[in-house]
């Protein structure tokens, strides 16, 4: 890109992802978004995607850019769309928000015999199209993609870059709005929507100055939570994960391009103390949040370990193939339980409990009590209206 265009292309850039977040507090804001984005791209149409695979449910569907009689006939091609993914063959490892551009993977005479390409594209006068993987979690799935117009040309290496930078926050914005699970604030009743919800929630300002906390983020302070207010800053009481939730507040301050990685799942706690989680929302920039938090910086999302209603273990036991005892045992260490309390409370030998959890790790990959603890609590939104 030529230098003018490129400033430009940030400044709109800078705009788009602003919008994206608003969106994860506002999901009704998508369909505008993805047009900007769309026009940003230069193509016809794009669609967001987020599918839960366990149970085949998309929780999040929106396409724009397709007329109706050709997007009821989207679901008839799904088969021959897998086609171009099984002929790659990477597409299901690839890193996340490494692009898949239609035209530069798949041969000429592969697209001549697809069906989707033959009946559904052509005729609409999409030639290529371009598509990346936001999620890849067995109960989580999100692909966003874009159809290129042939009036437009094929998808260019400017558009193959500017996707890969949106594609960090679209991921965030998609898993946080699933995350917190909650319609649009109002800004005139954002204290008493925030006190409404069952998780802590801590808007912070840059340094991580308290802007301020609502009713359950109080209660969570005086009842030994892992966080601290030191000089009016929310501070961790362990250094190295005070260093981490900073890292992930000045992140959000900033240009929000790390807040992606280092904000979802953060543990405040170690093994074997019993789990409390944060998530961290960049508010700053952006219509909805700006409106809603004029000097903020970041939401502080506060889950604790303690309270059994924070996750969905039917979720967890259908994603990963838990028996029922090793359910149960799940819900003891959910709960912040040592092998110990839990081979108690279950009634069974301490070696009998070791078993179980021995067994989940292997099922859902991890390796330590609090990294499990991370990944089932991401199965169910961490907030839950308290009314």
């Amino acid at each position: 890109m030529q230098p003018r265009a490129q400033t430009d292309d940030a400044k709109r850039l800078s705009d788009l992802i602003g919008a994206i977040y608003d969106c994860a507090i506002d999901p009704g804001r998508w369909e505008t978004t993805l047009l900007d984005i769309r026009d940003f791209l230069q193509c016809h149409n794009a669609a967001l995607y987020l599918l839960d695979p366990a149970i085949q449910t998309a929780r999040l569907s929106v396409v724009v850019g397709i007329e109706p009689p050709w997007r009821d006939t989207m679901l008839d091609y799904v088969d021959c769309v897998t086609e171009f993914y099984d002929y790659v063959g990477d597409f299901d490892t690839r890193p996340l928000d490494n692009a898949f551009v239609l035209r530069r993977e798949i041969p000429d005479e592969v697209l001549q015999a697809n069906r989707y390409v033959v009946e559904w594209g052509r005729p609409q006068g999409i030639e290529d199209s371009i598509s990346v993987t936001l999620l890849r979690e067995p109960t989580r799935a999100s692909l966003f993609s874009l159809g290129r117009h042939k009036s437009a040309g094929y998808i260019a290496d400017r558009e193959v870059q500017l996707i890969e930078l949106l594609a960090p926050h679209l991921r965030r914005a998609v898993a946080i709005s699933d995350l917190i699970d909650m319609k649009t604030i109002e800004a005139n009743a954002l204290s008493d929507t925030l006190d409404a919800l069952a998780a802590g929630i801590i808007l912070v300002g840059e340094g991580g100055v308290i802007l301020h906390t609502n009713r359950a983020a109080r209660r969570l302070f005086g009842n030994g939570a892992p966080l601290k207010a030191v000089g009016g800053k929310l501070r961790a009481t362990d250094q190295a994960i005070d260093d981490r939730l900073a890292k992930a507040i000045a992140a959000a301050a900033a240009d929000r391009s790390e807040a992606g990685a280092s904000g979802l799942g953060i543990a405040l706690t170690r093994d074997p103390a019993p789990i409390w989680i944060a998530h961290v929302l960049p508010v700053s920039g952006g219509d909805v949040r700006a409106r809603l938090v004029p000097n903020g910086v970041a939401a502080v999302f506060i889950s604790s370990a303690e309270d059994k209603s924070w996750v969905n273990l039917e979720a967890a036991a259908e994603a990963y193939d838990l028996t029922p005892a090793e359910t149960r045992m799940l819900g003891r260490i959910m709960c912040g339980e040592s092998i110990a309390e839990a081979s108690v409370a279950l009634g069974v030998a301490q070696t009998t409990a070791k078993t179980h959890l021995a067994r989940i790790m292997a099922k859902t990959g991890t390796h330590r009590q609090s990294a499990l603890v991370e990944l089932v609590s991401r199965l169910a939104p961490a907030l839950q209206s308290g009314r």
